[in-house]
């Protein structure tokens, strides 16, 4: 279900990711509210007859920062890349979360220098045990 916002809604953190990480995006996105952040992420913010790319990019602009989700699903993802680039195109701070098996040289595919990144498992307890640092990162 769509939230309510519009335009000129501002959030701290929009989530980049794939649709097969959907189960784990749920949970950080609850995580984050439950720290109180508002959080844009597609499952949450469109709806059917949204324009997909004005949407997204509209939700990447009215963000603080964008936390990238990586898993060995991302590599395929066309909207993942357009997602990053558009975020680098804006100078947005970019958190990049590993899931479980990627390694921190893949970010190479997506940029010229080392970020550092958090690497977390699948589920719930990982995202809890994480979530320090997740939140540190986007509060800078």
């Amino acid at each position: 279900m769509k939230k309510n916002y519009n335009k000129t809604s501002k959030f701290n953190v929009f989530i980049s990711h794939t649709t097969g990480d959907d189960a784990f995006v749920s949970l950080l996105r609850d995580a984050l509210e439950k720290e109180n952040f508002s959080v844009w992420d597609d499952s949450h913010n469109l709806v059917a007859g949204d324009f997909l790319t004005s949407e997204i990019y509209a939700g990447i602009k009215s963000s603080d920062c964008v936390i990238v989700i990586f898993s060995d699903k991302t590599v395929n993802s066309d909207w993942v890349t357009n997602e990053i680039n558009y975020s680098k195109k804006l100078n947005k701070r970019i958190i990049p979360l590993l899931i479980a098996g990627i390694k921190p040289n893949a970010l190479k595919r997506w940029f010229d220098e080392e970020l550092v990144a958090i690497s977390v498992k699948r589920g719930k307890d990982s995202i809890e045990k994480k979530s320090y640092f997740i939140c540190a990162s986007i509060k800078i």
